[in-house]
């Protein structure tokens, strides 16, 4: 009677064992996929705040300047304003991806690579719009 117990017992470990060994890879690539999905999206929000920010600075008028808090994603590793665009490039999906935006004004100026929260100062200088940390 107890070598039925054991076995059984045994045989429930087992079960689980390779339940286990075939659920983990699905939730490991689960969780990588939601977290490459929020970068994406954060490096999207980023760059169209920066370039409706510039909209409304151009629009505004030379002068005018707002303070913009950015959240910056983990992966960015360049940020290029030029002319009248911002581009992010960052890592996810195991590739290097571009995500960008276009303003209605000439934007110039640099924002930090770091991850986390960063305060930028953008203002209209003869309708270019400077971009640069906030000191």
């Amino acid at each position: 009677m107890k070598d039925r117990i054991a076995q059984i017992s045994i045989e429930y470990i087992l079960l689980i064992g390779i339940v286990l060994a075939a659920v983990l890879p699905i939730f490991y690539y689960s969780f990588t996929t939601i977290n490459d999905n929020t970068k994406m999206n954060k490096a999207s929000m980023v760059a169209n705040q920066v370039a409706e920010t510039a909209d409304m600075l151009y629009a505004l008028g030379p002068g005018s300047q707002d303070v913009v808090v950015l959240d910056i994603p983990a992966g960015v590793y360049n940020i290029t304003i030029s002319n009248k665009e911002i581009n992010l490039k960052l890592r996810i999906f195991k590739k290097v991806s571009d995500i960008g935006a276009v303003s209605k004004a000439n934007m110039t100026g640099t924002i930090p690579v770091m991850s986390g929260t960063q305060h930028i100062l953008m203002k209209n200088e003869n309708n270019t719009i400077q971009i640069s940390k906030q000191s």
